[in-house]
């Protein structure tokens, strides 16, 4: 799937867990941790790091492959930013 629409359900899941955290459904629990799961799956999955900058920790910097661009670092395009 283009990674683009795998952050818009992410961002769906989240703020769906944040605006009804108070009403006490009985699928709340499980739909915060599919939100969870997503964004952890994307932050694995779904990121390109730089074949040499790195970041103050000493390791590689990263940036996501932002819709049908899977380069990530030589075509991120700034419309998804």
């Amino acid at each position: 799937s283009a990674s683009d629409g795998d952050e818009d359900a992410a961002l769906g899941l989240l703020l769906l867990t944040l605006l009804t955290e108070a009403e006490l459904f009985s699928w709340w629990a499980e739909v915060g941790q599919w939100a969870f799961d997503t964004c952890r799956a994307i932050l694995l999955s779904e990121v390109s790091e730089h074949p040499s900058r790195m970041g103050r920790e000493g390791r590689p910097l990263s940036a996501f492959r932002l819709g049908n661009c899977w380069g990530g670092w030589d075509c991120t395009n700034p419309s998804y930013l």
